[in-house]
């Protein structure tokens, strides 16, 4: 439980009500166009599952964790990608090479992991901190008073970050590439009505492919180049050597069954992925943090108390991340509240099959939608309030596992979870050390989500910096 009613007193944070009860089709249709998270009625947030009629098909809704474990891990080969994930999915490919994620994710996961080895974390947390010590230091630099946009503000710094850590020496000339791949692909996977009109999304899927995957080639390209230039100096024995980056790695690993490498397509494939999951979780995942310290001055105290016990001033590294429980906590409930990727699947069933009791059957839609499940009345208490404490180990003894998808699940869960967690902590440690910002006076936050959930506005805030008495 909280641990004092006072908790619950600092304001609700921002979300869009829910309608009494289910849109009529198309002013649903209307509303998740502009906002995807705005077209769920209240029963959506109280039943576990619930089927929806759309013209033309079947539409269930799974809440239950049972019930995602089914169509995510149990019985994922009956539950195929819908039309909106073969966008995304897609970024910089070709349509040949856009059918063949699947099996490159299933083919090269393992060398991907042991690439991501935790022994090499430290020297990835001190590019965290050395970035975020640029951006602190431009942050001395401004007036008293300044407003800054801590949305963006993350957004650069995580990007920043990302590129570091994947590309190195090379991240400069990457870093507006990979950003420009993933806003493209947030916008090319953007619903909207045609999306429900099967021959109508069959000719415009044609057309789309083609038009997208002109846009996506000049940043493609220019990745490519960086692989194509790391596998020639490795061939030459000239690479960087201390494989200080995760390309290094990438490019210096074999498949452990037949001893192969991967090729430019599959590193692109995976690099970019890698890309997304750190950068756009994580810079998500920081300003709604930051936000909701802002609105929350007791949990904000907390925080504070113990950055000042465990670092006393001084800039947190790797060996301090699990020394800073609360601080993950803030994070981890800033992720329940405010999911990077709110909208995780919707699938088609192959065959009929039964989720809870209930039966699918064969052809029927199934949606994911990490947003509810992380509001569900009947998996959370309190489920509309910031409460970090709901992620302490006591808490959160006996929660479901997959009430909390922040990261996905199944065989296509973010390999990068651990670093991206990793990143946040360190990065919200700096920032909090140092200053309190504040939402600017009148500014009304409204979540807006596509693929990506993003402040609509913006999260303008001042940068009130911290005193020894705070």
């Amino acid at each position: 439980m909280p641990s004092s009613e006072a908790d619950f007193a600092a304001p609700i944070h921002a979300g869009p009500a829910p309608p009494g009860k289910p849109l009529p089709f198309f002013k649903y249709l209307r509303t998740i166009g502009e906002n995807v998270i705005a077209g769920y009625d209240e029963a959506v947030y109280e039943e576990m599952i619930l089927r929806r009629g759309f013209p033309g098909t079947t539409h269930f809704i799974v809440n239950d964790p049972a019930g995602i474990k089914r169509v995510l891990i149990d019985n994922a080969a009956n539950y195929k990608k819908g039309e909106m994930e073969h966008r995304v999915s897609g970024l910089g490919m070709s349509g040949e090479d856009a059918a063949r994620l699947d099996k490159v994710w299933r083919a090269r996961r393992r060398m991907v992991a042991s690439s991501l080895d935790y022994r090499s974390y430290p020297a990835f947390a001190s590019k965290v901190s050395d970035s975020t010590s640029k951006v602190l230091a431009a942050w001395e630099a401004l007036p008293p008073g300044t407003v800054v946009d801590l949305q963006e503000t993350m957004r650069d710094l995580t990007c920043e970050v990302m590129a570091r850590v994947l590309f190195s020496v090379d991240h400069n000339e990457v870093a507006e590439a990979l950003e420009q791949l993933i806003a493209q692909a947030a916008a090319h996977a953007r619903l909207d009505r045609v999306d429900f009109v099967p021959l109508l999304n069959r000719v415009r899927r044609s057309y789309r492919g083609r038009a997208v995957l002109r846009r996506f080639r000049p940043g493609a390209a220019a990745i490519d180049g960086v692989i194509e230039r790391r596998i020639r100096n490795g061939k030459a024995g000239e690479g960087n050597g201390g494989q200080d980056d995760l390309l290094d790695r990438l490019v210096s690993a074999r498949d452990p069954q037949n001893g192969q490498r991967m090729d430019v397509a599959e590193l692109r494939l995976i690099m970019i992925a890698l890309f997304a999951g750190g950068h756009d979780a994580a810079s998500r995942g920081l300003a709604w943090a930051l936000y909701l310290l802002s609105q929350h001055p007791i949990e904000e105290r907390r925080l504070h108390d113990e950055l000042d016990a465990v670092l006393g001033g001084r800039r947190p590294g790797f060996e301090d991340v699990d020394k800073l429980p609360y601080t993950r906590m803030v994070i981890e409930e800033a992720m329940r509240l405010y999911p990077p990727f709110p909208l995780m699947a919707w699938r088609e069933a192959i065959g009929d099959d039964a989720i809870c009791g209930m039966a699918i059957p064969k052809g029927a839609t199934v949606a994911i939608i990490p947003w509810v499940v992380h509001r569900h009345r009947k998996l959370w208490e309190n489920p509309e309030c910031f409460d970090p404490g709901r992620f302490s180990p006591l808490r959160s003894a006996g929660r479901p596992h997959l009430a909390y998808l922040p990261f996905g699940a199944g065989p296509r869960v973010c390999m990068g979870a651990v670093f991206a967690m990793m990143e946040m902590v360190l990065i919200l440690a700096t920032v909090a050390q140092r200053y309190r910002p504040q939402l600017l006076p009148g500014h009304k936050v409204e979540p807006q989500a596509h693929l990506i959930l993003s402040a609509k506005d913006g999260l303008p805030m001042t940068l009130e910096r911290r005193s020894t008495s705070d």
